[in-house]
Order: C-alpha cells, then sequence, then structure tokens
C-alpha cells in the first residue's frame, strides 16, 4: 500500500497544515467569559509560556484551563479517552486490548469515587472541587473557542469532543497514578520465564542490588516527631510508560556563594509530541505557583511557590501485588477466602468500537484484592486480581494543591502525606534555606515477605495487614552532608524497619551523582546545569575493565575487531553522538543479550527479560546491563558454558560485523548517535502517510538509561525511536527566583503550525536552558502577547 501513501500524502498533507494553521489561537485577543468573577490578564512570553494574573483562584484556574484548552487540546482528548478506556471509538479493533484493560483497572470508577470525596472536604479544603469545576469551564470555554477551527487531529478522526468534566481531570490523574507505581508487571513475566527455563536460570536475571549501592537516605531515617497534630523534623503509544528520574537539593552553606539553597529536578519520561507537561505561571493575592502541569489537570505538579520549590522522581517502591483467585464458577460469581466464600462485584463496561455494529461488552470482575485483571489482559485460564494503592481512595488532587499552597516544611510534608498514590521521591527547598526529601504513597505491609510472583488469594497468608504509616516514610531534613539526591535508586538500607522491595532502577545513575558530589566541596548552578546533561556512565567503566582484558587476549585478527576492542579499552565511558566506543559498546551488549539468551528462550520472553511488556516496558527495565553483565562474569552460570572472555569475544565479532553492515567499515566513523536517535512520536504518527507531519525523528542523541542525561531506548526497539529521557528540567535558586532556569523537550503548542510549537528542542538536545521567569517586571521585559478577560 506504500504507492497509496504516497499518492495521498501531498493532498492530506495540505489539508492537515491548513487545518492546523486555521486552529491557531490568537493570544492577543481577550474575550468576555461569563464565569469569570474579575478581570483576568494573561502574558504570553517569548517562548509562548502563559502567565496568568488573576484576582481569585476560581478565576486564575478557569483560565490556566482555558490556555491548556487552547495550546493541547487533542492531547487532553487523548488522555481522556485513555483514562476512560474509548480509544476504539476513535481507532477500531486495534485499541480494543488497551480499552479492556483500562476500562478493567476502572479510573472513571475512581474518578467518580474521589469528585463524591473532594465535594465534601472540611475546613480550609473544601473549595477543593468548586476550583477543579473552575478549570473544567476553563476547557469548556477554550473548546467553545474552537468549536469551527479544531485542531486537525479532530478532523482526521471524525472526532467530536464532549464538554470537559471534572471527572476527565480526575481520571487521568488516576491514570497516571497508576503508571508511576510499580510491583505487578515483573510477577507474571518472572512467571513465564520460570515456566520457561526453570527457577535456577530464572533466577540468575532477576533483579539484584549490588553491594556498595548508593542509597537516597544513607545515614538511616531521620525520624518525625509528632507535634500538636502536624509533623516535625527531628534533625524525597497508549498506555506509556514511565521512567526514570533525577533529583538533588543542596543546601546554602555547600554553594558557592553561600547564598541560598538550590533544587534541580529532571523527571524522566516517555518522550512524546506533545510533551506530557504544560508550563504555567499562575498568580493571585492568596496563590502563586509556576512551572510544569499535565495536561488536562490543574494546579501546578512540579515547580515552585513564593516559599518552596519541589521536584519529584519515581521512588519505584514494590506497592502492587497480584493474587491467583480461586472461583468456584466459570461466571465467576463466588471465590474462596480462607474457609469462607465471597461473592465477587460485577460491573458490566461497554466499549464502543469504530467499524463494529455490536459493541464489545467486557465483564469485569472484583474481588477484595481488586479488580481481575487477567481476563482482560487474554489469559483467563488463572484468575488473578490486582492489588494497588492506585486502585483505591487516594487524595492525589488535594496533595498536590496543598503542595502548592505549603510555606514551609511541616506543612509541605502534612500535603506530601496526602498522596497517598502514586510513590514518589519528592525534594524539597525553601527560601529559609532548608532542604529535604520524602516519600509519598501508601505501601503495604505483607504478612510474609513477597517472593516476586503471583501469590494465592484464597488461602489468607499474603494479605496485607495495613501501610508504613505517615510519620515511617522514608524522609530527610537539613542532613549533615549538606545535600540529598534521588535517582530512583534505593532509597534505604538494611536498617529501615519496613520492606520497600526491590524494583529501586539500577545505581549507575546515583553512583555517578555521588562521584561528582565527592569530587568537591561547594558546588555551583553550572554544576548542576553540567551534571543534568552528564553523559558518562558508572556502568560501562566495569565493562571497560572487560575489554581492557580482552584485548591482550584477543584470538580473532580482523582488523575491524581489533579497532573496536581498542576503542572500547581506551573509553572514558562518555556516551556522546559522536562516539565510536559507544556504539560497540551498546551493540556488543544487544548481541550478548541474543547469544546467551537465545539459546533457550524466545525473542518475546527474551524481550521480557529485559523489560519489554505490557505496557511497553516492567520492573526489569532498566536492569538489563546488569544482568547480562552478571551473567557474563560470574563464576558459575546456567547461561554460558564457555569462559567470560570467550563468550565476549564471539559476541564482538558479530557486532562488528553487524556495525559494517549498518555503518561502514571506518570503525572510527561508527558513532553512537547514528544509531542512537529520538523519535518523538504522535499519536496519529503511528499511520502512515501521517507520521511524516505528526512526528518529530531521526535527532542523535547521547547518552543512555545509566547515563544522568537519560536518553534510553525502550526495549522493544533495537536502538533508537521512543527514547525515554528528560522530560522537563529546572534548577531553582531559593534565594533569587528570577535566576533560574528550565526548558522542555518540544514547546508550548501541540500545533505544529506554531511558532512554540518545537522552538525549545535545540535548547533542550543541546543542553541548554531558558528563563525560568517569575518576577512580573521580568515577565514584561520578555513579553509577546497580552490578553484581558473580563466578565
Amino acid at each position: 500500500m506504500s504507492w497509496l501513501y504516497e499518492l495521498l500524502s501531498p493532498v492530506l498533507g495540505w489539508y492537515t497544515k491548513r487545518q492546523s494553521q486555521k486552529n491557531l489561537p490568537n493570544y492577543d485577543l481577550g474575550a468576555k467569559i461569563s464565569a469569570l468573577k474579575a478581570g483576568v490578564e494573561v502574558v504570553r512570553d517569548k517562548n509562548g509560556l502563559p502567565h496568568i494574573y488573576a484576582q481569585n483562584q476560581e478565576d486564575l484556574f478557569l483560565m490556566q484551563g482555558f490556555v491548556h484548552g487552547q495550546d493541547r487540546l487533542w492531547q487532553m482528548e487523548i488522555f481522556r479517552r485513555i483514562a476512560k478506556g474509548r480509544l476504539s471509538e476513535l481507532f477500531g479493533k486495534k485499541t480494543l486490548a488497551a480499552d479492556r484493560v483500562l476500562r478493567t483497572l476502572g479510573f472513571y470508577r475512581l474518578a467518580a469515587a474521589d469528585a463524591e470525596l473532594y465535594k465534601n472536604l472540611p475546613d480550609k479544603n473544601a473549595p477543593l472541587f468548586a476550583l477543579l469545576e473552575s478549570y473544567a469551564k476553563g476547557v469548556n470555554e477554550a473548546m467553545a473557542e474552537q468549536a469551527r477551527k479544531m485542531p486537525p487531529e479532530f478532523k482526521l478522526t471524525g472526532c467530536k469532543p464532549e464538554p470537559w468534566t471534572v471527572l476527565d481531570s480526575l481520571a487521568i490523574a488516576r491514570f497516571l497514578a497508576f503508571q508511576m507505581s510499580f510491583g505487578w508487571l515483573h510477577q507474571i513475566e518472572k512467571m513465564e520465564l520460570i515456566q520457561a527455563v526453570g527457577a535456577e536460570k530464572a533466577a540468575e536475571l532477576m533483579m539484584e542490588q549490588p553491594e556498595g549501592t548508593p542509597v537516597v537516605l544513607p545515614n538511616g531515617l531521620e525520624k518525625y516527631a509528632w507535634k500538636d497534630g502536624r509533623l516535625s523534623a527531628f534533625d524525597d503509544i497508549f498506555l506509556r510508560p514511565m521512567g526514570g528520574s533525577n533529583s538533588w537539593v543542596i543546601a546554602a552553606n555547600k554553594m558557592n556563594d553561600g547564598d541560598s539553597a538550590v533544587l534541580s529536578n529532571d523527571p524522566h519520561l516517555v518522550l512524546s509530541n506533545p510533551n506530557i507537561w504544560v508550563e504555567n505561571h499562575l498568580s493571585c493575592p492568596n496563590y502563586e505557583c509556576t512551572g510544569v502541569s499535565a495536561a488536562g489537570m490543574p494546579f501546578v505538579i512540579i515547580g515552585h511557590n513564593r516559599k518552596i520549590a519541589w521536584g519529584v522522581t519515581l521512588s519505584f517502591v514494590d506497592v502492587q501485588d497480584l493474587f491467583i483467585e480461586r472461583f468456584i464458577t466459570p461466571e465467576g460469581k463466588q471465590y474462596e477466602f480462607g474457609d469462607e466464600l465471597r461473592l465477587a462485584n460485577h460491573i458490566e463496561e461497554v466499549i464502543k468500537v469504530k467499524g463494529q455494529r455490536a459493541p464489545h461488552i467486557e465483564n469485569v470482575i472484583y474481588t477484595h484484592h481488586g479488580p481481575v485483571i487477567s481476563d482482560a489482559m487474554g489469559d483467563g485460564k488463572i484468575k488473578m486480581a490486582l492489588a494497588s494503592p492506585a486502585l483505591q481512595a487516594n487524595e492525589m488532587i488535594l496533595g498536590f494543591y496543598n503542595i502548592n499552597n505549603a510555606g514551609d516544611w511541616n506543612e509541605f510534608v502534612a500535603a506530601a502525606a496526602q498522596i497517598q498514590s502514586p510513590s514518589l521521591n519528592v525534594s524539597y527547598a525553601d527560601t529559609s534555606d532548608n532542604i529535604g526529601y520524602y516519600c509519598t504513597g501508601k505501601v503495604p505491609i505483607r504478612k510474609t515477605n513477597k517472593n516476586g510472583l503471583p501469590v494465592s488469594g484464597f488461602d489468607t497468608q499474603h494479605e496485607w495487614t495495613g501501610f508504613i504509616p505517615a510519620t515511617e516514610m522514608p524522609h530527610a531534613f537539613n542532613p549533615a552532608c549538606g545535600y540529598l539526591f534521588h535517582c530512583n535508586n534505593k532509597i534505604t538500607d538494611e536498617k529501615y524497619p519496613h520492606d520497600l522491595g526491590n524494583l529501586f532502577m539500577n545505581s549507575a545513575r546515583a553512583t555517578r551523582l555521588k562521584q561528582l558530589f565527592e569530587s568537591q566541596s561547594s558546588y555551583s548552578m553550572e554544576d548542576c546545569r553540567r551534571w543534568q546533561n552528564d553523559i558518562v556512565s558508572s556502568a560501562a567503566q566495569k565493562w571497560v575493565a572487560l575489554f581492557i582484558s580482552l584485548q591482550n587476549q584477543l584470538e580473532s585478527k580482523d582488523k575491524n575487531v581489533l579497532a573496536a576492542c581498542k576503542l572500547v579499552a581506551e573509553w572514558n565511558c562518555e556516551l556522546a553522538a559522536d562516539s565510536p566506543a559507544a556504539a560497540v559498546y551498546h551493540v556488543v551488549q544487544q548481541t550478548l543479550m541474543e547469544q546467551i539468551l537465545g539459546a533457550d528462550i524466545s525473542s518475546r520472553l527474551r524481550g521480557k527479560a529485559v523489560g519489554e511488556g505490557l505496557f511497553k516496558h516492567s520492573e526489569f527495565w532498566g536492569h538489563d546491563t546488569d544482568t547480562i553483565y552478571r551473567v557474563l562474569t560470574r563464576e558459575k552460570s546456567a547461561w554460558r558454558q564457555e569462559p567470560t572472555l570467550r563468550v565476549l569475544e564471539r559476541a564482538l565479532v558479530a557486532a562488528c560485523v553487524w556495525l559494517k553492515q549498518e555503518l561502514g567499515e571506518n570503525p572510527m566513523l561508527w558513532h553512537w548517535g547514528k544509531l542512537h536517535q529520538i523519535s518523538f512520536e504522535h499519536v496519529l504518527g503511528a499511520q502512515k502517510p501521517f507520521d511524516k507531519w505528526f512526528n518529530i525523528s531521526n535527532i542523535a542523541v547521547g547518552g543512555d538509561k545509566d547515563t544522568l542525561n537519560q536518553q534510553s531506548f525502550m526495549p522493544n526497539k533495537a536502538y533508537g525511536g521512543t527514547v525515554c529521557g528528560a522530560s522537563y528540567r529546572q534548577i531553582i535558586d531559593m534565594g533569587n527566583f528570577n535566576n533560574s532556569f528550565n526548558v522542555v523537550p518540544l514547546g508550548q503548542s501541540g500545533n505544529f503550525s506554531s511558532p512554540y510549537y518545537r522552538n525549545q528542542l535545540e535548547l533542550w538536545r543541546n543542553g541548554k536552558y531558558k528563563d525560568f521567569l517569575w518576577s512580573r517586571e521580568e515577565i514584561l521585559a520578555q513579553s509577546v502577547h497580552k490578553a484581558n478577560f473580563t466578565p
């Protein structure tokens, strides 16, 4: 059908471009909006970022919804369809499997429960639901403004958007919280690996935290004391995976100028088009925050207010379990639990499918553990229910709103403790030069230790007996060393009294950051910029040692093999885009994976061993460098019979053959960036010829998943394509907010005809930043558009 794509491409390209140009908003045009109580000013700076000045919070969040709708309406539509499990109405049978999983998890049902909770909040939090309603009204005002000039994606898919509701925002929040929760995907894959190769061989592939792994809290838990009911410190393409992240805070006395604390954060997520984050600065007399929000959600998720700043990374704490249920009848009416029979709840979900007359009916079954997920995943033989705090009562939106309003450490911790899901590492700094860390989330306390496999739901021996109390969650405040950092690494040492699991990312980024901190006694803003863009891999250092040993024992006389071995043996472990050693290093690893694991397990299961799963990746992702190194070098391995260096040489020879075919005869031109290229993929870009207009592709980058500047290819891709990387970077000077910097990968607008569509891409790619504007004077000095909105 390629000839048809070529034939249609010019016509569709012209039409899409025309529609996108018609959809461009006039940022200088104000309007009368009946829902407003007072006048609102929206100032857009030279990067197209909205700075909203209102007289009250209701108007402020109404206009936040309005500007989100102006800039990201299609993305918001897709987000809510994902959260509702309504993709198949637009895309037909190819998204039915995703919709079945999404309806089973029930994010919209959870959102309805959240809405009832927020309608009845006491005291100071009582207005929250009204603010959520204000945001929804703003989105609908933007939708009405675009009624005759909708973004081209709506026209191309035949989508007619329904009015935005509070439930849409809450369902999106629920979906994101689930995506950032860990503990169940690897259980299925571990079970399949054991079935395929046996327990002994599967055990060698399991995640390990080597001795000496850096932990977030090396000096143990710094305990809270309760005072007057408050916490105070005594002395952290649809089912998109979440990635890693870095964050650190540095005390004022450790900065070169000694004036103020600094907070740095770069959350690593799958890079898409548009970017997940929307930048906004929101100001009214009793509230002011700036930073990024998720499209479709109000408030600020990462950023700072007038007193505090915060940054977020995924904790990778193990908070989910799969329970194998024993139903006494095939239809799943009753199930066993100890000596009793319990009734299961049944919910009928009607899924409309484009191109089909009859809808798909999904029978969702709930036990007391949670929804039975195995049916929707295509395996109804074993009924497995998913227990997850992300599928239980949760005040996440309230928690973030209260963080937005926090003025000190106590208020911050009280707010963070309201985020029952997801489990996040949250960095903290304030204008009084305090720094801190708090780990959010409800972490289950289990009757028995988790073994990494689905457990019996019917014998009562694996139940959750409660959750770690908020006062005992990992935290620290003003540590003696003068800094705190987390890179999705292990959080606590063995002295910590509770089990947080073993799903943390490998220690490579944390090891590198620790090296950088310990290499000097004081730090600067420039150090923070340099570290966020660092592409030296501490994980590669042990591989270099192997190649040094191999260099003296090579049996091959092939000139490319000799040259490639020398390149890695003399390499400084910097994964620059123009580095041939980095290319050899990665291709050898991929070849080893195929040669060692490929003999015994299928390519599908081999992918699962390195993290490729239902949601693009599982918790195994991020451990493949350590896994293959461990199998290669351990004294006795069930996966290899030959000595380490012979196996390594065979992989090197095969890698050189492949590299020669792909990149030419000269090893010095085997640049890592020729293999490692980003594609910012759009939802419609999966279908030709739309990829030509909606995807931003073939951008050569350095780094990998083990570098602080994480640029990690997904396990289901060879080297490039969709990449997990820094979805946002911020460096905040707590003594002078105007001396702060940030950047996103693309731009503010989701419209590819907008000048703000990809205007930050080169800054981001080259490790540069823009001013993180705060004061009105600085904003007006860089303003390009102004619009006034009145009741």
